[in-house]
Order: structure tokens, then C-alpha cells, then sequence
């Protein structure tokens, strides 16, 4: 969604349609391939509790003046995106500027997998196995 051309209240259309959705960081920071900068825009990830068509986000999207719909294969990877957490040749925006509406909840996609709490257990292990920490109270001021 770009600046320019969005309603100025592109926020309230979208909050009256009662979906959760997410809008990332403006992008004023972002280039081409060619080295010029990229117009200034925002990434919004519509979320539904069931499936919707692409005709069905498309008249939701209709007065925003967007260009069109992509289909997010995972929300969790567009979140990242949204702040390029995985491009670190690209722009780092802040993950604060990251705004859920209509009960969308940022962080859920920033939690854990399964292998990173392994990860992070075993090296918790180590940590008190290397320090020699015996003491639960002790180990929770480190």
C-alpha cells in the first residue's frame, strides 16, 4: 500500500471489515535492484478464521487502492519480512513499529519453534553445568 495513493483513513476501512490484520513499518528505507530507492509502503497481511477467496479479499481491498492481493504461504515468514528479520542485506525496520489490529497478536509470531526451546534449554543446561550453579535462586539472578 503506498502513501500516495491510499485513502487517508485506509486504516478505519479496514478495521470496519472486523478482520485481524497486520501492517508493518512504512518502507521509506527500501531500494532496487538498480540502486534507486523504492516508493515508500506499507505490507498489511490480512487474517481470516477460515478460508477466503481472492475475490473475497479483493472487495475488501477495492477502496484502499492497492495493487494486487499475494497469497502468504506463511504468516510467520511475511511477519519476519515485514521487518526483513531474514535479509540482512536489506533495511532492518524496528519490530515495535509492527501494529496488529483487530485482535492480532505481533507476537505470537515471533515465538519459539520447538527446536529453538531445545536449542535454548541445552544451552541452559551447559550454562548451569559449566558455572557449577546449584542453586535455582542463584541461577535465576544470572
Amino acid at each position: 500500500m503506498y502513501p500516495e495513493s491510499a485513502p487517508k483513513n485506509w486504516r478505519e476501512i479496514l478495521d470496519e471489515m472486523h478482520m485481524r490484520w497486520i501492517e508493518s513499518p512504512l518502507h521509506d528505507k527500501d531500494f532496487n535492484p538498480d540502486g534507486t530507492i523504492k516508493k515508500p509502503h506499507w505490507h498489511v497481511m490480512l487474517s481470516a478464521d477460515g478460508p477466503i477467496t481472492l475475490k473475497a479479499v479483493e472487495k475488501i481491498i477495492e477502496p484502499l487502492n492497492v495493487p494486487a492481493p499475494q497469497k502468504v504461504g506463511s504468516g510467520r515468514g511475511m511477519i519476519r519480512y515485514f521487518i526483513h528479520l531474514d535479509n540482512p542485506e536489506k533495511y532492518q525496520y524496528s519490530r515495535d513499529e509492527i501494529v496488529g489490529h483487530g485482535g492480532a497478536d505481533v507476537e505470537n509470531y515471533f515465538e519459539l519453534t520447538k527446536t529453538n526451546k531445545i536449542s535454548v534449554m541445552k544451552d541452559i543446561a551447559t550454562y548451569i553445568y559449566e558455572n557449577e550453579i546449584d542453586n535455582y535462586a542463584d541461577f535465576l539472578g544470572f
